[in-house]
C-alpha cells in the first residue's frame, strides 16, 4: 500500500506516543485489509501480507519519484495506490491542478502496472473533511463551503473539491 498520512496511519508505523494506556490507537486501513483478509480467509501470517509503505503528504508525483521503495518489495501481487487527498488543491486551483493530477496519476499506474511481477493496481479513494474546523476549510475553499450533518458533533464541513476522484 503507498499513499500519504491517511494510509501510514500511526500504529503501523509506530511514529506517534501513546497517550495513555486506555487510549484508543488508530490503525492504518492497510493493516486493517491485511487483518480482515487473515480473518475471512482463515490464513496463516505468511501467506498474506499488506505492506504498508505509505509516507505522510505522498502525493503521485512523490511515487514517481520513490518507485525504487515499492521495488524493493518485488514481487508484488497487488499495489494498492492512496493520493487523492494530498494531490488536492485549493478551491481556485482546480483546472490547472486537474490536468496536474490526471498526467502524473497516468504515469504512475502506467509505472506500477509495468513492474516486472506484472501486479493488480488499485486506487484507493479516501477522502478528508474538515469536520467543525471553519478555519481550515476556509483556508482552502472560501465561499465554497459545503456542511453535512455528523451523527458525532451536529456539523461536517467540507470543499466540494476535496471530494473530486482523480
Amino acid at each position: 500500500a503507498i499513499g500519504g498520512s491517511m494510509s501510514t496511519g500511526c500504529q503501523d508505523i509506530n511514529q506517534f506516543p501513546q497517550k495513555g494506556a486506555n487510549d484508543v490507537n488508530p490503525v492504518a486501513w492497510p493493516k486493517k485489509l491485511e487483518q480482515f483478509m487473515h480473518e475471512k480467509w482463515n490464513s496463516s501470517r505468511s501467506s498474506i501480507k499488506v505492506i504498508n509503505a505509505a509516507i505522510g503528504g505522498a502525493d503521485e508525483n512523490t511515487w514517481l519519484g520513490r518507485l525504487d521503495v515499492i521495488m524493493n518489495y518485488e514481487p508484488i501481487d497487488i499495489i494498492l495506490v492512496e493520493s487523492a487527498v494530498n494531490d488536492q488543491c485549493d478551491y481556485k486551483e482546480q483546472k490547472e491542478r486537474e490536468i496536474y493530477v490526471d498526467t502524473k496519476s497516468d504515469q504512475l499506474l502506467n509505472l506500477l502496472m509495468n513492474f516486472p511481477s506484472e501486479p493488480a493496481v488499485i486506487s484507493v479513494e479516501l477522502f478528508r473533511v474538515a469536520v467543525a474546523n471553519s478555519r481550515e476549510i476556509r483556508l482552502h475553499c472560501p465561499g465554497h463551503e459545503k456542511h453535512v450533518k455528523n451523527h458525532t458533533n451536529g456539523q461536517c464541513m467540507y470543499c466540494p473539491q476535496w471530494w473530486k476522484p482523480q
